[in-house]
């Protein structure tokens, strides 16, 4: 029997949230890694120039990973042209939204780099998210 509330099912209200929300946190997980492991490699790569490009091609490749995992998962019993509008306008907010915010970073990242007199490049860096370790 199922749990209701106010003569609502539980089940009803927040069974799809509940089956959505582990995939959405592992979606989000990788699509976040690998937007802060482009940045890094793109940053050595052009020795730390071209900071907005860096961040907006940074962000379509982690938008891209974290909305294909989150659609296929999600929405893994529809056909893909189903929810194909909803996938490219999602990822068109976004990176609209990276390249909007590309500007004002811009201003940030360079005002602290000034400031602090710091421009820290990650070369010999572990990316490995897996790899723990309790002594430093």
């Amino acid at each position: 029997m199922p749990l209701t509330y106010f003569g609502l099912s539980f089940e009803k209200v927040f069974g799809e949230l509940l089956e959505g929300a582990p995939s959405m946190v592992f979606a989000i997980f990788c699509g976040r890694f690998l937007n802060l492991y482009t940045i890094t490699k793109l940053k050595m790569l052009t020795r730390g120039r071209y900071f907005w490009l860096r961040s907006i091609f940074a962000c379509l490749i982690g938008d891209l990973i974290t909305l294909t995992l989150v659609y296929s998962i999600i929405f893994h019993n529809l056909p893909f042209s189903a929810v194909s509008q909803l996938y490219f306008s999602d990822l068109f907010v976004r990176v609209s939204y990276s390249i909007v915010g590309g500007g004002p970073a811009v201003l940030v990242v360079n005002y602290l780099k000034k400031k602090e007199g710091l421009d820290v490049y990650d070369h010999g860096t572990n990316f490995n998210p897996f790899k723990f370790s309790l002594s430093d």
